[in-house]
């Protein structure tokens, strides 16, 4: 039986983003998980300066007060369950002791009792589901924390989980250019995802400056630091970098010619051990939008 739910909300709880817990990631040391999860929303949309801040803080309160004045995100929102996933696995990972006190808790409900966010708290305790999962994970029952990663600009319809496996969630950004997936993909590969499939550059072709001379050869750059940052932070993880869709209408114009040569481009670079591009047809039929994206008109 499940037995009575678990209530906590406070710092003084273990189970609190709040409590003091001392983490390693992205080579700094981190008193309590709110603090990297503020840095990472910070970090995503460019506010480096409140970034700093939070790095500077002592304390999860700190860095929340520092995080509340960073500019909301629709994109860091579709994200950040699976950033807390991961900085949450971290800090079990990382102490024993919190982990051998989750453990003890057998099969209760837990609830983050938050009277104040109703993501982390009631109504949908998105907390305490992450610990109740993370709480399988450890027991070595994985089948409810994905292990593969689909970060993707919008090109990609949304997929029934039969349709890749049941065990691969669908991260889709609307507007998001590389860069933003390559930080996305920094926030979300805890040790236990075993795969990363980048399917994005749409974007970068298709504006102005990705229009130029040099287009292609920059998004490509960008694919090469994404793969050095994962043989650097996640060297257990197989990345794989999907070429570009052309976009309806492109045909004949600069836009298809740039993703043609960066698509060609992309079967000769030599990545990291691991990693590797995979072609437009390996992916299953129907997963596409064939250009449309899923925002409010698409």
């Amino acid at each position: 039986m499940a037995g009575q739910p678990l209530f906590y909300f406070t710092a003084k709880d273990p189970f609190s983003h709040f409590h003091p817990s001392p983490i390693v990631l992205y080579g700094e040391e981190w008193p309590a998980v709110e603090q990297v999860y503020q840095f990472a929303k910070a970090t995503m949309v460019h506010q480096e300066e409140l970034a700093g801040g939070i790095l500077g803080t002592t304390k999860g309160a700190g860095g929340k007060k520092i995080g509340d004045r960073v500019r909301k995100s629709h994109l860091w929102g579709l994200m950040k369950s699976s950033a807390m996933l991961h900085f949450d696995h971290e800090k079990m990972r990382q102490n024993p002791l919190l982990l051998r006190f989750l453990l003890g808790t057998g099969r209760r409900p837990l609830v983050e009792d938050s009277p104040y966010d109703r993501f982390w708290g009631p109504p949908l305790n998105t907390a305490g589901v992450i610990m109740e999962d993370l709480r399988d994970v450890f027991r070595g029952k994985l089948d409810k924390v994905p292990d593969t990663f689909v970060l993707s600009d919008s090109i990609l319809k949304n997929i029934r989980p039969a349709k890749l496996g049941p065990r691969v969630a669908v991260l889709a950004f609307p507007g998001a250019n590389m860069g933003y997936l390559r930080q996305a993909a920094k926030f979300v590969t805890g040790r236990y995802v075993r795969r990363v499939v980048i399917f994005g550059g749409t974007n970068d072709l298709a504006t102005k400056k990705g229009r130029g001379a040099h287009g292609s050869w920059r998004l490509l750059q960008q694919v090469l630091h994404m793969s050095d940052e994962f043989n650097a932070n996640s060297p257990w993880a197989e990345l794989l970098v999907c070429q570009v869709l052309n976009r309806p209408g492109s045909a004949g114009t600069r836009v298809e010619r740039h993703i043609n040569r960066y698509n060609e481009m992309l079967t000769k670079v030599e990545f990291g051990p691991g990693h590797s591009f995979i072609e437009m047809d390996t992916f299953p039929k129907g997963c596409f939008r064939d250009g449309l994206h899923l925002n409010g008109k698409g």
